[in-house]
């Protein structure tokens, strides 16, 4: 019975572990791409340009966002995109070897707004002709897409956490989605009727 339901099931549910970890790891080396192109000398440069450029024809109550950061921008630019390049280096590696997901998760998505509400000027300023909202929310997006996908209790398989948790469990809080929701859905699924089976020698409340 429960190979004809395998059977009736699609090839992503079936497969759907190696499809979770095949994501992961794609959208980890986007972010190795990403980090090895701001390796380019050009790139601080390029980077306090993007800000500038972005903070044109914005609405005037962010005036002062990006005032702050054109001038954080063209002052401090290498070491804005030192610390930007290591979070994107630290994701490649988290995404790739599933470590750390839950933190690179919600680290990633702050990364990705900050993008985002930055250099991308939050896809704007938003006129005519305006078609793209920025790849950040995109990226920000994806992220949240994970998260949630690593809700199951089984994603931890073939992942650095899950060889880390077996020697130390504590570990998951920082490496696992809360699977509260999984074990809820289990008790509320149980039927009225069902009585949990009595140890010997002891008698039903």
């Amino acid at each position: 019975m429960i190979g004809v339901a395998e059977h009736g099931e699609g090839w992503i549910l079936r497969h759907r572990g190696a499809v979770r970890r095949s994501a992961r790891m794609i959208f980890g080396f986007v972010w190795g791409i990403d980090a090895a192109l701001a390796f380019f000398p050009q790139t601080p440069f390029w980077f306090s340009e993007s800000v500038l450029a972005a903070s044109i024809g914005q609405p005037s109550w962010l005036s002062g966002w990006y005032a702050f950061w054109v001038v954080q921008s063209q002052q401090y630019a290498a070491m804005d995109v030192g610390v930007v390049t290591f979070l994107e280096l630290a994701l490649c590696v988290s995404l790739t070897l599933g470590l750390l997901r839950k933190t690179a998760y919600l680290g990633g998505m702050g990364l990705s707004l900050f993008i985002w509400a930055v250099p991308n000027g939050f896809g704007g300023p938003y006129d005519v002709g305006t078609f793209d909202v920025g790849v950040g929310v995109i990226y920000a997006i994806a992220f949240l897409f994970l998260l949630v996908l690593d809700a199951d209790p089984s994603a931890k398989v073939g992942t650095v956490d899950g060889w880390i948790e077996r020697s130390w469990p504590g570990w998951a809080r920082w490496a696992e989605v809360s699977t509260s929701v999984f074990r809820r859905s289990e008790r509320v699924s149980r039927r009225p009727d069902e009585v949990p089976a009595t140890p010997p020698g002891q008698q039903n409340p």
